[in-house]
C-alpha cells in the first residue's frame, strides 16, 4: 500500500500542476493501462507552434512535478533521488529535458521540435542548466503551493479507478474542512 500511496502522489503531482498550468489532462488512474504502469494523459507537446517560447517550459514542469510531489510526500536522499532518475524518474526528466533543450534552441532561432534529437553547444549548454534549474525550482515551489490539492487528488486515486480532467479541477477546487 505504501508504494501505491507513493505513486498516486507522483501522478497527482503531474495531474494537479497540469490543470494550475492550463494544460488539459485526458484522465488520471493508477491502474496499468495498456501494459504501462500509473498514467497521467496529458495533451502532447508535439503540437506547439515553432515561435512558441513559453509552453515548453510548462510542459517541462509538468513533467517533473511528478517526481518532485512524490518527493514531498516521502523524501528520499540526494542517492535515492539518482536512483530514481535512472529508474521510474527517467521517462519524466527525459521529457522535461527535452522540452527544455528544445526550448533554448528555439531561443537561439534553430529549428526544434518536440521528440526530436537535440544537441547542444557551449553557451547554449550553460544556458540550459539555468534553465533547468529554475524550472526545477519553479516545479518545487508549485508543488509545494498546491501540496494540499496534490494530497487530495492522490487520496481520490486510491479511492476511484480514474478520474477526469472536471474531478481533478473539483479536487483543486475543493478546500479542506
Amino acid at each position: 500500500m505504501e508504494k501505491k500511496e507513493t505513486i498516486a502522489h507522483h501522478e497527482a503531482g503531474h495531474a494537479v500542476i497540469a490543470r494550475v498550468l492550463d494544460i488539459p489532462v485526458s484522465y488520471a488512474t493508477l491502474d496499468a493501462h495498456d501494459g504501462a504502469g500509473a498514467v497521467v494523459t496529458r495533451s502532447s507537446a508535439t503540437h506547439l507552434a515553432l515561435d512558441d517560447l513559453e509552453t515548453p517550459e510548462k510542459y517541462a514542469i509538468v513533467a517533473l512535478a511528478g517526481p518532485q510531489a512524490q518527493h514531498h510526500y516521502r523524501p528520499m536522499s540526494l542517492a535515492a533521488q539518482n536512483h530514481a532518475c535512472e529508474g521510474g524518474w527517467r521517462v519524466d526528466r527525459a521529457n522535461a529535458t527535452s522540452l527544455l533543450a528544445m526550448l533554448v534552441l528555439r531561443q537561439h532561432g534553430k529549428p526544434a521540435v518536440p521528440g526530436s534529437y537535440v544537441e547542444l553547444d557551449g553557451p547554449e549548454t550553460e544556458e540550459f542548466s539555468r534553465l533547468f534549474s529554475r524550472t526545477t525550482q519553479k516545479t518545487a515551489d508549485l508543488v509545494e503551493e498546491n501540496w494540499p490539492a496534490i494530497q487530495r487528488v492522490a487520496a481520490a486515486l486510491l479511492s476511484r479507478p480514474g478520474l477526469t480532467e472536471d474531478d481533478i479541477d473539483a479536487l483543486i477546487a475543493a478546500h479542506d474542512n
